[in-house]
């Protein structure tokens, strides 16, 4: 072989050997870029679970301090019954209370109390205390509540408030009250059982909103779970109920992510988060955040729909507030010369009525 041709043939070996490097160091360049990826996705995922750490932490701090208030809430509720307790073996005992053992509650009542009715908090019993004829509603809790103390601090004197008479039992670090007995039960029966003409109507909702301005306005009081069974009929007038869930103005009571009610008196805008794994309810939900509300009753009067529809708004600075609506239901006639056009649609009498409590309670619940 010719010296030429054996220079030509290492040269193009060279540039062969140059060549595979240079696809090898190609390779691991990509190799390194791939890496890169992984490294800048593994970044950002285990940012994303500092995040989520750390918002983990904060909830946990949260209702770490929701749990100190609640004991410590807890603590003071047990301590001011034992005060009372300690009153009354002194004979000096408050007049809103008096202290009676839980067991010894069968030489107080006529005959064992009946069960008529029971909540997400306490169960309600009515009996006869012993040598009267009159009825009274013993409410025992089934934990600690602070409804006797709200009940307490609004009540004296205060016709549109379920009254709480002078008797705590008091049963293994749980108490039960004895309450005014409504002998026209809950308005939901009221409505379901009876035909109520317009002036009816009218004054109930005038009761409630009152009930509810003079609450806010005068006691600072929010009630929190304002729904028909809550809502109780005495003597033909209206007596607001359950003030397990209430609380004073200004509170972070409900500046949570958990909701409570009864779903179709429910502020719309709490139910903007997602509501996972819901049966009954789900088709409730999604109706009223599409908008979805009731049908005006037939002949309702026409300034009444109006304002009920006002309190329907999604946005809550849309709605009128309690002492507007208030305003607006005084300003109503109750002889409903303006009654509304709306068409007669056939349905039962049953629906009516379950839309015309939906309605009453619109007026003073969806308010800002």
């Amino acid at each position: 072989m010719s010296l030429p041709s054996e220079i030509a043939r290492k040269i193009y070996a060279y540039v062969k050997s140059i060549e595979v490097k240079k696809e090898e160091i190609h390779e691991e360049k990509m190799a390194i870029e791939e890496d890169e990826k992984h490294l800048e996705t593994m970044k950002k995922a285990v940012n994303e679970l500092r995040l989520k750490i750390n918002r983990q932490k904060e909830r946990i701090h949260v209702v770490s301090e929701e749990i100190k208030g609640i004991e410590n809430n807890i603590s003071g509720q047990l301590q001011s019954l034992k005060e009372i307790k300690e009153e009354h073996e002194k004979g000096m005992v408050s007049p809103k209370y008096r202290y009676v053992e839980q067991e010894n509650a069968a030489t107080v009542y006529e005959r064992n109390p009946t069960e008529i009715g029971s909540g997400g908090f306490s169960f309600v019993y009515v009996a006869y205390w012993k040598n009267t004829t009159a009825k009274y509603a013993i409410k025992k809790f089934k934990e600690t509540s602070k409804e006797g103390d709200i009940i307490n601090k609004v009540y004296y004197g205060k016709s549109f408030l379920s009254s709480i008479y002078n008797s705590i039992f008091w049963d293994e670090k749980k108490y039960s009250l004895v309450l005014e007995y409504a002998d026209g039960g809950t308005l939901r029966d009221h409505l379901r059982n009876n035909i109520i003409v317009w002036k009816n109507q009218l004054r109930f909702a005038k009761e409630i909103t009152s009930a509810i301005l003079w609450l806010h306005d005068d006691e600072g009081i929010i009630h929190g779970d304002l729904h028909p069974n809550n809502i109780l009929i005495h003597q033909n007038t209206i007596k607001l109920a359950d003030f397990g869930r209430s609380s004073e103005k200004g509170s972070d009571c409900y500046n949570t992510e958990e909701v409570w009610g009864v779903m179709p008196y429910v502020d719309p805008k709490v139910c903007t988060p997602p509501f996972d794994g819901l049966d009954d309810d789900e088709q409730i939900i999604c109706k009223i955040l599409s908008g979805g509300r009731e049908e005006p009753v037939l002949d309702t009067n026409v300034k009444f729909i109006e304002l009920y529809q006002k309190c329907w708004e999604y946005e809550p600075d849309e709605r009128p507030n309690i002492s507007q609506v208030n305003s607006e239901l005084n300003s109503i006639d109750s002889e409903n010369n303006n009654a509304s056009t709306v068409p007669y649609s056939k349905e039962s009498e049953e629906s009516k009525k379950t839309k015309f409590f939906a309605i009453i309670i619109a007026t003073v619940f969806l308010f800002k």
